[in-house]
């Protein structure tokens, strides 16, 4: 199914809608969304100088 399927367009910038773009973005990048997930979640980490 497309993607647009299932964001809600009324407030499609809500973080319901966030494991859609997850899987979105893992299908146009070829890659396990478990690996893009924790990728992305390294990334934010880094950019505001968190620390896991």
């Amino acid at each position: 199914m497309a993607l647009d399927t299932f964001i809600d367009t009324k407030q499609s910038n809500t973080l319901v809608n966030l494991p859609y773009v997850i899987t979105g973005l893992a299908e146009t990048l070829s890659m396990p969304e478990s690996e893009l997930s924790a990728t992305l979640w390294q990334n934010s980490l880094a950019a505001l100088h968190l620390t896991a």
